[in-house]
């Protein structure tokens, strides 16, 4: 599509959008949202998934690949009847008083309502619409069929179901006639998911503003598509994310992995529906950890840590190469110790792999430095063709979704990022993310950071991420070294350097940013508040919206401070983000 349609986005979760007496934003708030976002100079909106999750918070915890989350509905235009909405209302009172958003009581409130307004209602009536929903959007026929059984069985995992464990087709009709009400129940709720979001979306676009989604690269295990589509999910491995300077540890992030090899027999077409679904309420769309189409850190089961992962897949050692160098296979079997540089592949105990930074490990540190040379000699090769591998997997893959859609799609490529990934998503027109705090000149000596005014035009460039510190955060966060460096040089303060940034200083990083070349800049919506003194909270932790990693009930719960309909009430506030914004450069 034509991406010079849009050029500056805020994002913001779904659920922080304060309305009214609503205790979580509605997918019908994205349009009042979006006006005052389009009168300050924001042609793009961009939100986090608002696939079903069930009762997890986290909106990248899919039971879904598709089905929109009942949470975000808008009860008030579902209703037949204003006495349905008397005890609901009074509770959503309640809730919209809350500091940060409580996702079981709200999610609680409208199971409870959504039910009592369906079983007013005449099937009959229902039977023909829904049908022709179901036709349409006909992934529904599995998520209502999850559904039923997760509730006949008490929400016991699927692999603990007496029947239904391992579903055919034939099944899916089977359940549809045996529990056809049920079905209306589930089908209902989606179809009127459905058209909130999809009417939200073609409003925004009259306004002039795009709406941007986010595809999660995994989903649970106890979902309706690992059920389903058993074959195409390795479910011995575990998905993760290798040790680092930020986590020791490593990730573990408990999702299973994909069998690509399995996909790539249909041409993908799992991943392929799941992107044009995803057209049709979005303009542009982020790819979350596009890294995995290239290659994916596994844990094997049962281990649980990130140390004990090691990249899926992997181009096995061949021993004839270091025989002919004078390494035997025992040597090899030696230093597939823990604290070696190799690991035994599942396959068979007789390949090896690279493990995750083989150099820094101390088997190979403590090797004669000859035998050290001839190794990382043999190793950077087979890293070479590992990686070579890689980038054929990673443009095949991503190749079938990028001719699937004209949506604007962008990769979330944050991480240890392969060589062969960037210039694969320059082919075929995919903009990578730069981030201002992570962008640093690595060969100079005080590592200076990057002006984003040089991002390559194929970026999208966010000063801060749902996943990461707000500014202020990231500010507090950083040694007096880094904080004076940043300060003198990218915003060239002559005052002191503060240790807590105040309003003018978070708007200069700011329009810093604004000022990029990347084709498209998206500022977090909690860093847009952080500029008005009154407005943001006392503590920046206030700000985050998650902390990787943790399973803190603080996490997705961030709400903004006043409600929508109040947005263009702090005058001084909106002049100065309308005067920021208008510092975008012009489109090349």
């Amino acid at each position: 599509m034509d991406s010079s349609a849009f050029r500056t986005g805020v994002a913001t979760p779904l659920s922080a959008l304060r309305r009214g007496h609503h205790g979580i934003g509605e997918y019908p708030d994205l349009v009042p949202f979006g006006q005052w976002a389009a009168g300050l100079g924001f042609d793009l909106l961009q939100i986090l998934p608002v696939q079903d999750t069930g009762d997890d918070p986290s909106p990248y915890a899919g039971v879904s690949a598709v089905a929109l989350h009942p949470i975000y509905l808008c009860i008030e235009e579902i209703a037949p009847d204003p006495t349905f909405l008397e005890d609901y209302l009074a509770e959503q009172l309640k809730l919209a008083k809350t500091a940060r958003v409580d996702y079981d009581a709200v999610l609680a409130a409208k199971t409870r309502v959504l039910a009592s307004i369906f079983e007013s209602l005449d099937p009959r009536a229902l039977e023909a619409q829904l049908e022709a929903f179901a036709t349409e959007q006909n992934w529904v026929h599995v998520y209502a069929a999850y559904k039923i059984l997760l509730e006949e069985n008490e929400g016991r995992p699927w692999s603990e179901w007496v029947h239904y464990r391992r579903p055919r087709p034939q099944d899916l009709e089977d359940l549809l006639q045996s529990r056809h009400r049920k079905w209306l129940y589930h089908t209902w709720v989606q179809y009127h998911a459905h058209r909130q979001l999809l009417a939200s979306a073609q409003r925004l676009k009259e306004l002039g503003v795009a709406l941007k989604g986010d595809v999660p690269i995994l989903l649970q295990e106890e979902s309706a598509d690992v059920w389903f589509y058993r074959d195409l999910f390795d479910l011995e491995g575990r998905a993760g994310a290798p040790p680092d300077i930020y986590c020791e540890e490593g990730q573990y992030w408990g999702f299973p992995c994909y069998r690509w090899e399995r996909m790539r027999e249909d041409g993908y077409a799992w991943w392929r529906r799941r992107i044009r679904h995803a057209s049709q309420y979005y303009r542009a769309l982020r790819i979350d950890h596009v890294l995995g189409f290239f290659r994916i850190w596994r844990i094997d089961l049962p281990h649980t840590s990130g140390r004990d992962g090691h990249y899926v897949p992997t181009l096995p050692l061949d021993p004839r190469r270091f025989a002919a160098r004078g390494i035997r296979s025992e040597e090899l079997d030696a230093l597939a110790a823990p604290e070696g540089p190799l690991l035994r592949l599942p396959a068979t105990p007789t390949q090896w792999g690279l493990r995750f930074e083989w150099e820094q490990k101390p088997l190979f540190l403590d090797l004669d430095p000859s035998r050290r040379e001839i190794l990382r000699e043999l190793f950077l090769q087979n890293e070479s063709e590992r990686e070579r591998r890689w980038g054929e997997l990673g443009r095949e893959r991503l190749g079938a979704l990028r001719h699937e859609t004209e949506m604007l799609l962008c990769a979330e490529d944050l991480g240890a990022v392969p060589s062969c990934v960037p210039e694969v998503l320059d082919d075929l027109g995919i903009p990578g993310l730069r981030v201002e705090r992570w962008c640093r000149a690595e060969n100079e000596a005080d590592r200076p950071f990057w002006d984003p005014a040089h991002f390559p035009e194929l970026s999208v460039c966010a000063p801060g991420l749902h996943d990461a510190s707000s500014i202020r955060g990231w500010w507090e966060e950083e040694d007096h070294a880094t904080r004076t460096l940043y300060y003198t040089r990218a915003i060239h303060g002559h005052r002191e350097v503060p240790d807590r940034l105040d309003g003018e200083t978070v708007e200069m990083i700011l329009r810093r940013n604004l000022r990029t070349s990347s084709m498209l800049c998206v500022l977090l919506l909690p860093d847009c508040f952080a500029i008005d003194e009154t407005l943001r909270p006392l503590d920046p932790a206030d700000e985050r919206i998650n902390v990787p990693g943790t399973p803190s009930h603080e996490n997705w719960g961030w709400r903004m401070p006043i409600c929508i309909e109040e947005l263009d009430q702090p005058k001084s506030w909106n002049d100065r983000l309308r005067a920021i914004l208008a510092l975008r450069m012009p489109a090349p």
